[in-house]
């Protein structure tokens, strides 16, 4: 139930991401930019041997509530605070997101490693393709897609991570970090390093 709560609130957390960079680009005023770039395709269409009406275009519509928006934000103040409002909201949330709320639980002490070059776009256990850049990990029995906290016992350094693949198959090793992971919580030079693995519900090892 818990992970199915996780998933509800990621999807969620990506929607507000979403409208949050729209409103960035009306508040800031970057959409003139597109109009003039739209304004500019629109009256060569011909040249360019598009068949699209300006009028059946859903472009207008964009426009009219860019200039909406922003009649909005210069005479309404209770508009306004809301604006910011949300901007600081997601500040917030964008280094505590809601994948991070709730009790965490101890669930193992080890060592941890991380993925060779070998591995890079690969298939992982779960289906998906193995990619460096993104912060998952390969762990023996935790279920895919749970959400985990490790931490770095040498440093302190934490890292939320989602496991996608089973390993690391090297004995007295817990579990392996994509290089992005690796870097982020320090074990990037060394190789490997003393973490504590911590879950949002309790599991039975």
């Amino acid at each position: 139930m818990l992970n199915f709560i996780d998933e509800c609130l990621i999807l969620l957390w990506r929607a507000f991401k979403a409208a949050t960079v729209i409103f960035a680009l009306l508040f800031l005023k970057i959409l003139n930019f597109f109009f003039a770039l739209g304004d500019f395709f629109f009256k060569r269409g011909r040249k360019f041997q598009l068949k699209i009406k300006k009028s059946d275009f859903n472009f207008i519509y964009i426009r009219k509530l860019f200039y909406k928006f922003s009649e909005k934000m210069h005479s309404d103040r209770r508009f306004r605070r809301w604006i910011f409002s949300l901007f600081f909201i997601s500040i917030i949330l964008y280094f505590y997101p809601p994948s991070h709320w709730g009790p965490w639980y101890f669930y193992q002490q080890g060592t941890a490693s991380f993925y060779s070059k070998g591995f890079i776009y690969h298939h992982a256990a779960d289906g998906s393709l193995f990619k460096p850049y993104k912060y998952t990990a390969a762990h023996k029995s935790l279920p895919f897609g749970t959400t985990v906290k490790v931490v770095n016992i040498e440093n302190g350094k934490s890292i939320y991570l989602s496991i996608t693949d089973r390993g690391p198959f090297i004995k007295n090793r817990i579990i392996d970090l994509s290089d992005a992971a690796a870097y982020a919580i320090g074990i990037k030079k060394n190789g490997f390093t003393k973490v504590k693995i911590f879950t949002r519900r309790k599991f039975i090892k």
